[in-house]
């Protein structure tokens, strides 16, 4: 059986249900046309630029990877994120892989990698990559580097913290550098 991809170049959805287009514009291989195709939506790559969209996993479950797209704003769900830049929106039940968030708010899983400039982490797992800016609510900070941004809640028990709020949360371990205030376990 093969294998079907969408590759979706250079489009921007502009409050349309990103689901419903993805189907019709579907490329089924050996066709070379634009088919109607109902099933996986996505099979290993996605290229594009979204606006004000939603995608959902299909209800067959089959999975959904975003890789070397701009997200405009919108909600991405259930998801996995390879690559790419986030600009702005709601990322939920979802793994993060690699690329750039520059705002909007993370409810997802896990966080495996990438740089996060501004935005709100909410209940999620941090496993790797570069902290610039932004609300940490509630998650657990596996590794990474903090350089700035307010901790609110959660677990963090490894990594570097170089700056910012500490709000609350657990410290079990990793390395501070923030030479304006005390670890939390020394306060």
């Amino acid at each position: 059986m093969k294998k079907n991809t969408n590759n979706w170049t250079e489009q921007i959805l502009d409050g349309e249900d990103v689901r419903d287009v993805l189907e019709a514009q579907k490329i089924v291989p050996g066709i070379g046309q634009h088919t109607k195709y109902t099933g996986p939506i996505v099979y290993g790559r996605t290229k594009g630029t979204v606006k004000d969209a939603s995608f959902t996993i299909p209800d067959d479950k089959s999975e959904l990877i975003w890789r070397d797209g701009i997200w405009l704003e919108g909600t991405l769900k259930e998801a996995d994120w390879r690559d790419g830049t986030w600009k702005k929106g709601t990322f939920t039940q979802g793994s993060w892989h690699d690329g750039t968030w520059e705002n909007g708010t993370f409810e997802g899983d896990y966080w495996v990698n990438g740089t996060w400039k501004n935005g709100v982490f909410a209940d999620g797992q941090w496993k790797d990559g570069v902290w610039e800016n932004g609300i940490f609510k509630n998650g657990q900070w596996l590794s990474g580097t903090w350089k700035d941004g307010v901790h609110k809640g959660g677990v963090w028990s490894g990594g570097i913290f170089k700056g910012g709020s500490w709000k609350g949360g657990s410290w079990e371990g990793g390395t501070w550098k923030d030479k304006e205030n005390l670890p939390p376990n020394e306060r």
